[in-house]
This record gives C-alpha cells, structure tokens and sequence, in this order.
C-alpha cells in the first residue's frame, strides 16, 4: 500500500475511534453497555475493523457480544457521520492490557520491600 493509502487509512480507524467512542456515550442506553471505552481500532483489511474496548468492571468483560450484536447500528451511524458508504464490519473485542498491567501491580505489592 501507498503512503496515501497508509495515511487514509490511519485516518479512518482515528476517526471511527473518535465517533464510536461518541456514540457509545450518546446512542448506547443498556445500563450493562455503559461506561464503555475504546482502547484502540485496527482496520485488517477492507471488510473488518477490530475494536478493543475495555471497562473498569471485569464483569463487563461479558457485554461484548451485546456490542457485537449492535455492531450493524454503529456502522450505519459512521457511514452517515463520515459520509461514506461502505464501513469496514465492526468486531469488538476485550482488550485486556489493563488487566493485565494491574495483575503484575497486583504482584509488585506482595513483594516485600527491601529494608
């Protein structure tokens, strides 16, 4: 790929990162959905565009197929904010880097200091 198409595409996946996060906050009105945030969004190709989420309860962890499930309506949503008409099939995924960053936090405690 060109760097034009690099660029664009950089573009896109800030901007779909940009209006989801808008959306989730406006559009979503299921208790269990809010308090949502986006991590990071990947396009692979031109069909799919992967969307890391994560929540402060662990218990949300289960909400994903519910965001997948509502995938269609945010695609749509972009499509008319961006003026575009096709958008890459959203999938969400959990991301769970901080998770994983507060389980070694978790462990450095445990460890006694050094007198």
């Amino acid at each position: 790929m060109n760097k034009s198409g690099e660029f664009s595409k950089s573009r896109l996946e800030s901007n779909i990162s940009r209006l989801l996060g808008a959306l989730l906050q406006s559009e979503v009105k299921d208790p269990s959905l809010i308090g949502f945030c986006i991590v990071r969004v990947k396009m692979n190709d031109v069909s799919l565009m992967k969307v890391w989420v994560h929540h402060m309860s662990p218990e949300s962890k289960n909400s994903i197929k519910k965001l997948n499930k509502m995938s269609s309506h945010f695609q749509f949503m972009l499509r008319r904010s961006l003026g575009r008409q096709k958008i890459p099939r959203l999938f969400f995924i959990w991301d769970d880097a901080a998770d994983k960053g507060q389980h070694v936090l978790d462990i450095l405690k445990g460890l006694d200091a050094p007198v």
